[in-house]
């Protein structure tokens, strides 16, 4: 351990050279000590030489094979390169060999919320501070993914524990964060009454919208909206033949009448629903032109019948605001 001592001393003393010497000299003088390959690996990270890091790694790996420390100080320089499949084969093996670090599920975590999967982020960031509840980068993290799903309540609590665990230099812009958080938050209240049924008429599809919505039809298009007209739902009936490159079309269109797609909540998809015998399909996603707009679309088709629901939001996006509209668009079916 030494050796990681000297060396991380003269790579803050910008003596580079004198770094990578030692650390050579070191496996040299005994190439199966893995500490030699850790150190000249660091260095290589310093001066942004992932690949590098890695190979000096593999290079320990050869002699001492699947040892734990080499094999998981491998990890950060993988994901400085972007290698997330091959980082997550190995933080599985470290997995499997027992009892892996806190570093070990964060690092998981923080690779599955850089590919959008913020909910499975979340599952290892917890473990990693059930084994460190000091894991300060795996804290703030977790405060990170919250945000992401538009939790902030959980992202406010996870943010304050990383606040108390920050050094100085982070606390700053941690305070930042919670100033943000906490505008978002007052921001994204909104309240609905229960849903109910709307009562179609004629009565030929379920669709539940919240009990204090007003409805009006005009020019062949159902208009639903909420007391403060924030929440809008518009259904527009038709009759003719449909399939999925039609829908993919409508869809095209719809987005492309939006504008931009500044972040996607649900990306779009087509299935055919076996309990409604029907072709169904769906998106939630948020624009920023002038202002952050929340929209969603679902597109139903049965035997030569087809409504397409749009709803859109000026309510701060929020956990709820998701949840509301996915109740929403989940629940339109034609009914027998």
């Amino acid at each position: 351990m030494k050796i990681l001592e000297n060396t991380h001393k003269l790579i803050v003393e910008e003596n580079i050279a004198g770094a990578y010497d030692l650390a050579n000299a070191y496996i040299n003088n005994n190439n199966k000590n893995i500490y030699g390959y850790i150190a000249l690996s660091d260095i290589y990270y310093e001066e942004d030489l992932f690949q590098s890091a890695i190979d000096i790694l593999d290079e320990g790996l050869k002699v001492i094979p699947d040892n734990k420390e080499l094999l998981e100080h491998k990890l950060s320089p993988m994901i400085e390169l972007g290698l997330h499949d091959e980082s997550k084969r190995i933080i599985n093996k470290i997995i499997s060999m027992g009892q892996a670090s806190s570093n070990i599920f964060g690092q998981l975590g923080f690779i599955l919320s850089m590919e959008g999967n913020h909910k499975d982020a979340l599952l290892n960031y917890n473990k990693a501070i059930e084994i460190d509840n000091e894991d300060s980068i795996s804290v703030f993290n977790l405060g990170v993914s919250y945000r992401a799903l538009y939790l902030y309540d959980e992202a406010i609590d996870a943010f304050e524990k990383a606040y108390m665990l920050a050094d100085s230099d982070r606390k700053h812009t941690i305070e930042h964060i919670l100033k943000s958080l906490k505008s978002d938050r007052k921001k994204s209240i909104f309240n609905t009454d229960k849903l109910i049924s709307f009562p179609g008429n004629p009565d030929i599809f379920n669709l539940l919208v919240p009990s204090n919505f007003d409805a009006k039809l005009k020019n062949n298009v159902l208009n639903i909206t909420s007391p403060d007209n924030k929440i809008a739902i518009k259904l527009s009936y038709s009759d003719g033949y449909s399939d999925e490159d039609t829908i993919n079309r409508i869809f095209k269109e719809f987005k492309d009448e939006i504008g931009d797609i500044y972040s996607i909540i649900k990306p779009f998809s087509i299935s055919r629903r076996e309990q409604y015998n029907d072709l169904y399909a769906s998106s939630i996603f948020i624009t920023k032109v002038k202002q952050q707009m929340f929209y969603a679309i679902s597109i139903l088709y049965k035997d030569s019948k087809m409504i397409i629901l749009t709803m859109t939001s000026s309510i701060f996006i929020s956990n709820k605001l998701i949840g509301l509209t996915e109740l929403i668009l989940d629940s339109l079916y034609f009914k027998d």
